[in-house]
């Protein structure tokens, strides 16, 4: 079975690493971008199957990543990550490619659930 491609995308080195370093030993493939540029120019050029996408980024916030990414046709699923959640649920919530919220800071075993979950529903819906 092909390797599970995951796109993460944060400004902050230390989120990267963990999060890179947690879905790698889960057997996952992972690509990092800094920031929401770097993050649009590689959904445009590789296959992902998950984008895990923090809202506060430099240039482009993870708003603006998901409308430009959209306008491209990609409907790679989403998994937001923020600090200030309230707000940004009010926003996110009639984006059907969000498919969940990692609310900063995160419990490890609440990114591998949501990973593993929406992977598996992008496996249902093939």
């Amino acid at each position: 079975m092909k390797e599970k491609r995951i796109l993460i995308v944060d400004d902050e080195q230390g989120i990267v690493f963990l999060l890179e370093e947690l879905l790698v030993s889960a057997g996952y493939g992972t690509i990092t971008a800094r920031t929401g540029r770097k993050a649009i120019q590689i959904a445009e050029e590789e296959y992902l199957d998950l984008i895990i996408l923090d809202f506060q980024l430099p240039m482009k916030n993870g708003l603006e990543v998901i409308r430009e990414i959209q306008s491209q046709g990609i409907t790679t699923p989403i998994i937001m990550m923020t600090g200030m959640s309230e707000e940004i649920e009010v926003l996110l919530k009639d984006i059907d490619q969000v498919k969940g919220l990692l609310k900063k800071p995160f419990d490890i075993t609440e990114v591998i659930t949501l990973v593993e979950r929406n992977l598996k529903l992008d496996k249902i819906q093939v």
